[in-house]
């Protein structure tokens, strides 16, 4: 793991000390988790996506960038009988990308008002799910639920679309992004954003 962060540390490193141009949006949406050993999770999603030119022309770009979304989800009751009761969970997703880009939000200079992507690269998925165990107590077997911290890393993409607003280099970008875990628990991760390019 030690290495793997190393490595994208340095390529991250290498990457910004070459780029041509800084790009960066916020956006919100959503997130789904599934993996065979847990409750599938849905999260409120909050992302900022900064990224970094390596090559561009007019009308095309090569990007490198570390999009970062953060999601909650869980529910707060208040009973006079229990008080209150909360179920706060919380995943990060964290992945260095690779993405090419065309048209719209693809460099400062293009003028164009539509553009997609399409990219891929390595990621970190860290969060709280509730996990399924079984439980063997007193000769009787179960299924018990606990709200438990994961953290894997796995290969990741994404794609999706940019259409022009305003002037210069402002868009608006619909994101498609995946990311599968490959160590503990094995996790898929899905999320659907919209995003703010400044």
């Amino acid at each position: 793991m030690k290495k793997i962060l190393l490595a994208a540390s340095l390529l991250l490193t290498t990457a910004f000390a070459g780029a041509q141009t800084f790009l960066h949006g916020i956006g919100t949406g959503f997130s789904v988790t599934t993996m065979k050993t847990a409750e599938t999770a849905v999260f409120g999603t909050l992302m900022y996506n900064p990224r970094f030119t390596l090559t561009e022309t007019e009308s095309s770009s090569l990007t490198i960038g570390l999009p970062l979304t953060l999601g909650f989800a869980g529910e707060y009751s208040y009973s006079s009988y229990y008080g209150e009761q909360s179920d706060i969970r919380y995943v990060l997703n964290a992945p260095l990308i690779l993405n090419m880009n065309w048209g719209a939000g693809s460099s400062k200079i293009t003028e164009d008002r539509f553009g997609f992507f399409i990219g891929g690269g390595f990621g970190i998925n860290t969060g709280s799910f509730v996990l399924e165990e079984t439980v063997i107590d007193a000769g009787y077997e179960y299924i018990s639920y606990e709200k438990q911290n994961v953290t894997t890393y796995g290969p990741a993409a994404n794609a999706g679309v940019r259409f022009g607003v305003g002037n210069k280099t402002k868009n608006i970008e619909v994101l498609l992004s995946y990311m599968k875990g490959i160590n503990d628990h094995k996790p898929n991760s899905y999320a659907l954003q919209a995003v703010f390019n400044f």
